[in-house]
């Protein structure tokens, strides 16, 4: 599914072998013994799935042109990533994200919906979420404007059952409530009941997702500190960079990197530990970025992302025989994309800078399952060694207690 090959690393002398096994060991019976936190690895199938889930896709799919899902952070990011990497196919309806508070970003939203055939679903853990729940207030008021009477038809909401202003606002609309499943914070809900929804109602080949999924969680339980995760955690923990450098080369990699990003930030910045991840997308960081990297301080860590075997029909696109354009005559534009890839990682060998590169074999929900899984993984294990909690997020937190003084303000 994904290959993993690393450069300028010395395995031998960068890690304490125990201290890795009893790491990959302590995260093995966490998840045997159901802490909320881990529950998300265990193996999942569409079978365990509740049938209710395909229903309310298929009513989304089959009553509306427009869904906007309402979130924020790994709420929004994990299932934007799937429908962004994988696309929807020409399925109906087109999924629009709104996770940002920004005033210009919703005009834009609802002058490219059509409004009263759209349809919302809300997801946030808490019920509490101030952006989310300031967003579908908004979402609901323009439905009114618009005279739009159905709310319940409409309406969807992934959070808490029992407590939460959100399910508070389900229940005065009658709206369809979704358990969030409990103890599975954001930015981990790739594999959880979210992302599943809304991959189905992106007609995403869910049960190949899940399949990629099940052969890392296999991987890491039977093979430990010798797994495909713990060693990116191993090789990133023991370079001593403090700054992770993630360039994908194809622009679907981009969702995905925001993500990585996300997950890398608010799991390991804290206690005054952490480390600083940077996105980028090749080969436009070629004219910008790659200056810094090449010539400023050697205190990175770069991870670069690519897909092996691209459709066809993609991959066919080449340059005209025009003999004024040179040594790019008949040449595949994939070819001179790979050879950008190649290029880059060579000049950055030469600066002797640790170096890995993630290659998907195709373009793949079970590839793209496998991954999002394997980079779950890598973090947990990472916080586990820097020995910081890779589940809470108290800095988030203290945003949201500023947040609501000021709100109680106006």
């Amino acid at each position: 599914m994904y290959n993993v090959e690393y450069h300028n690393h010395n395995f031998d002398n960068s890690s304490d072998d125990y201290l890795l096994l009893d790491t990959a060991k302590n995260i093995v019976n966490n998840i045997k013994s159901g802490d909320s936190y881990y529950q998300i690895f265990k193996r999942n199938d569409l079978q365990n799935i509740s049938p209710n889930f395909i229903d309310i896709a298929d009513k989304i799919r089959n009553s509306f042109a427009d869904l906007i899902v309402i979130s924020m952070g790994g709420a929004s990011l994990n299932p934007q990533m799937l429908v962004s990497f994988l696309g929807q196919d020409g399925v109906s309806p087109k999924i629009h994200f709104l996770n940002n508070t920004d005033p210009l970003f919703f005009n834009d939203l609802l002058s490219n919906i059509d409004i009263k055939n759209s349809a919302f679903i809300a997801i946030s853990n808490s019920g509490e979420t101030l952006e989310t729940n300031i967003l579908v207030g908004c979402i609901l008021q323009e439905y009114k404007k618009n005279n739009i009477q159905d709310l319940a038809h409409r309406s969807f909401f992934v959070t808490n059952l029992t407590k939460g202003a959100l399910k508070n606002v389900a229940l005065e609309i009658s709206g369809t409530l979704i358990s969030h499943q409990e103890g599975i914070s954001g930015r981990y809900s790739g594999l959880s009941s979210l992302s599943l929804l809304i991959g189905f109602v992106a007609g995403i080949d869910m049960e190949s997702y899940l399949s990629g999924a099940n052969e890392v969680i296999d991987d890491f339980c039977s093979n430990l500190d010798k797994s495909k995760p713990v060693l990116s955690a191993n090789s990133i923990y023991y370079s001593n960079k403090k700054t992770l450098v993630n360039i994908g080369y194809l622009q679907r990699f981009l969702p995905f990197l925001e993500w990585y990003s996300q997950i890398i930030a608010e799991s390991l910045g804290k206690d005054g530990k952490g480390l600083t991840p940077l996105k980028g997308l090749g080969p436009n960081d070629q004219h910008s970025m790659l200056q810094l990297y090449l010539e400023g301080p050697m205190d990175k860590y770069f991870s670069f992302f690519y897909i092996n075997d691209i459709n066809k029909d993609m991959s066919n696109y080449q340059s005209s025989g025009l003999n004024s354009l040179g040594c790019l005559v008949n040449k595949k534009l994939s070819d001179i994309n790979k050879i950008n890839l190649e290029a880059t990682i060579n000049a950055l060998l030469l600066k002797k800078v640790p170096i890995r590169s993630i290659v998907l074999k195709s373009l793949s929900a079970k590839a793209f399952g496998a991954i999002t899984c394997h980079f779950m993984f890598e973090v947990i294990t990472i916080g586990k060694l820097m020995n910081v909690n890779p589940f809470d997020q108290p800095g988030v937190e203290l945003i949201k207690e500023q947040s609501k003084k000021l709100i109680s303000n106006l």
